[in-house]
């Protein structure tokens, strides 16, 4: 059991970094979306991005 919990943690592990790699190349992208609409201050320092 524990080597099963333990191989499950680090799948998690490089899974989430994968994920992590892909928001952080893709960035630019996401934020910078002229299809996307803008809410809010367009000028503001704080940028919130919703997956669903």
């Amino acid at each position: 059991m524990h080597a099963i919990q333990f191989l499950q943690q680090r799948e998690d592990h490089a899974r989430a970094e994968a994920i992590g790699s892909v928001l952080e190349n893709q960035r630019e992208l996401l934020e910078q979306d002229p299809n996307a609409p803008v809410i809010g201050n367009p000028e503001g320092d704080v940028t919130v991005v919703e997956f669903f």
